[in-house]
């Protein structure tokens, strides 16, 4: 998996991972217990999504997989 940067909707970028496929057309992408947390906050408005992602366990390679089911997709970061 290649670091990457990534958005849901209109969120601001978030860091994560890219596993180089798609879910529904967008893209699949895991990130860190600790990004997981921030990107909580960003949702602490909405129970159903924060329960959504309180729910995903930690994979056994540290990082916390938001493919196949989240509206996620990688954004160019400037060079």
């Amino acid at each position: 998996m290649q670091p990457c940067k990534f958005t849901f909707d209109d969120t601001p970028a978030l860091d994560g991972f890219a596993y180089g496929s798609k879910w529904n057309g967008f893209d699949n992408v895991a990130v860190t217990p600790e990004e997981l947390e921030k990107i909580i906050a960003y949702f602490k408005d909405s129970e159903e999504t924060v329960e959504d992602l309180e729910s995903i366990k930690v994979g056994d390679d540290g990082l916390v997989c938001l493919g196949w089911g989240f509206t996620t997709t990688i954004v160019e970061t400037e060079a």
